[in-house]
């Protein structure tokens, strides 16, 4: 993810010329002191005065470049946060499965974070340390070679031993971000069911399954603020005893009247801000190695592992035909060789039947696009040559995990989208709804992935949601396992109202369920194993 775009150079530009005028306004007292060969007391007020002006003048600078880019930084995360949730979205499915939903939402945020981080902090710190510490050095010229010999030899000790530090510190941080992405992942899956983190046998058990990863993750953090922190300090001990070294010699040359005591002033004033700026500016390699190491995720684990989109365009979805499908699965090194000869057109209800393991839910993802096949036409035209996005934009796909948020029962119906008054009391009066309207309203709040919902109330919401959709294919893998035999029923029969114009296919564990149908699939499948 290229992150420089041109309202980011921009942004560079006009950042680097408030930088420049706010080092030069901090810096304005050193400079004024410097100049001044005595002190009398009828021109103290007014350096004063232009001393106190010029860093007002520098307050200001400071204000309006904060606030210049936060409201850049908000435009920025946020388009950061889209392009990296579009590539997710677009990702092959099986490099999606294999990444894990807990890693990539653990991994999007801290990408985006770290970027925002460096562009808004880092990159200032950059210019702002660079800026600061070319001038202390002039003026160091100015008062005395030994001092600017010092304090010239301790940039490159700085800077080299920070990128030695840097360079360590990153196969380090990638070893700690994976530790936390892992344990971060474990706690959410065992805390995302409530029902059984509660019926754990106790604490202990808890603790069993969750604190290898925890340790693994706090052994990681703590070896590596270990490292940092000693080399670090390290790097700090010379600094300070070469300050040290420093304001004896200029001590020494004050005393022997070889500098005056304002240039003593000057020193003193200016070797806080050399070694702040030198200092900042060493670890801004560990930011800018994390922001690489973050791009060079999302290249490697990302932008190469991208949906092919550059299909056939496809019309409205007509028929589905199989013909001996043959479904790879790359992840997992197989392909599967499907028994099946079927054509389905608008108004069919299919009934896929095959005992476990026989590939029903890996036809279903292969019809979606998720995987590679073959012998799958849609409209007579293989579904490899087709642009998969046009083809899901026609499907609705309903398994038994339903997607519910946090918000609204209307919301979690709609999705968002402003239906009229009429359809939403059609909707509230209908066979489908009205035992969830029994005590709930469009305005009652849904938690925690549906969690004050029953099965059956929670694939209502979805099928509601569906017929709002008006997808061409509905398909339902194992959609009604874990509800009542009613709900089930009150489903399909929704299902067979609204058929006409669709393809619907449905798994199920109830063999009562094919009655619904007017077609069935019987599957018989082989596996063979690829290299």
């Amino acid at each position: 993810m290229n992150f420089l775009t041109k309202k980011s150079y921009i942004y560079i530009f006009i950042s680097t010329l408030l930088v420049l005028v706010t080092v030069l306004t901090t810096l304005i007292a050193p400079f004024i002191l410097n100049s001044i060969q005595s002190y009398q007391a009828s021109s103290i007020f007014p350096i004063i005065f232009l001393i106190m002006g010029a860093m007002t003048l520098s307050y200001i600078f400071q204000v309006c470049l904060i606030i210049y880019r936060e409201n850049f930084a908000e435009k920025f995360n946020l388009t950061s946060f889209s392009t990296l949730l579009s590539k997710i979205y677009t990702l092959k499915f099986e490099k999606y499965i294999n990444l894990e939903s807990g890693n990539l939402v653990s991994r999007i945020f801290r990408i985006v974070d770290t970027t925002y981080t460096f562009m808004t902090t880092s990159f200032f710190l950059v210019l702002k340390s660079t800026i600061s510490i070319l001038i202390v050095l002039s003026i160091f010229f100015s008062l005395n070679s030994l001092i600017f010999l010092i304090t010239l030899i301790l940039i490159p000790i700085n800077l080299f031993s920070y990128i030695f530090i840097n360079k360590t510190l990153n196969s380090r941080i990638k070893t700690m971000q994976d530790e936390n992405a892992q344990a971060q992942k474990d706690l959410i899956l065992l805390l995302g069911n409530p029902e059984q983190f509660k019926m754990l046998p106790n604490f202990d058990f808890v603790k069993q399954l969750t604190f290898s990863t925890i340790k693994n993750m706090y052994s990681s953090l703590a070896s590596t603020n270990k490292f940092a922190q000693i080399t670090s300090y390290t790097v700090s001990f010379i600094n300070q005893l070469s300050q040290n070294i420093i304001f004896i010699t200029i001590s020494y040359l004050v005393y022997n009247q070889q500098l005056q005591l304002n240039n003593m002033m000057v020193v003193s004033i200016l070797m806080p801000i050399f070694f702040t700026s030198l200092s900042d500016l060493s670890k801004i390699n560990v930011d800018y190695r994390t922001v690489v190491a973050n791009q060079q995720f999302v290249q490697e684990n990302l932008e190469l592992h991208q949906e092919d989109l550059s299909g056939t365009p496809i019309g409205q979805i007509t028929s589905i035909k199989f013909e001996d499908p043959q479904i790879t699965m790359t992840s997992n090194a197989k392909r599967i060789h499907l028994s099946l000869t079927e054509t389905l057109n608008l108004g069919d209800i299919c009934y896929i039947e095959g005992p476990s393991g026989s590939g029903k839910s890996t036809l279903i993802k292969s019809i979606l696009g998720f995987y590679e096949s073959n012998g799958l036409y849609i409209n007579d035209l293989p579904i490899e040559q087709l642009d998969t996005r046009l083809v899901r934009e026609q499907m609705t796909y309903l398994s038994q995990a339903t997607l519910l948020f946090s918000n609204t029962l209307e919301y979690n119906i709609t999705l968002g989208q402003t239906i009229s008054e009429e359809k939403k009391e059609a909707l509230k009066q209908s066979s489908l709804l009205a035992p969830i309207f029994k005590n709930k309203n469009w305005d009652s709040l849904i938690v925690d992935n549906g969690a004050n919902l029953s099965g059956g109330e929670k694939q209502r919401v979805f099928i509601a949601r569906m017929m709002l959709q008006d997808s061409k294919i509905w398909i339902l893998d194992e959609s009604t396992s874990s509800i009542d035999k009613d709900s089930a029923d009150a489903i399909f029969n929704t299902l067979i109202k609204m058929h006409q114009n669709k393809i619907i296919l449905f798994t199920s564990h109830d063999k009562e369920n094919k009655a619904f149908a007017n077609k069935i699939i019987q599957l018989s499948s082989h596996v063979e194993t690829i290299d």
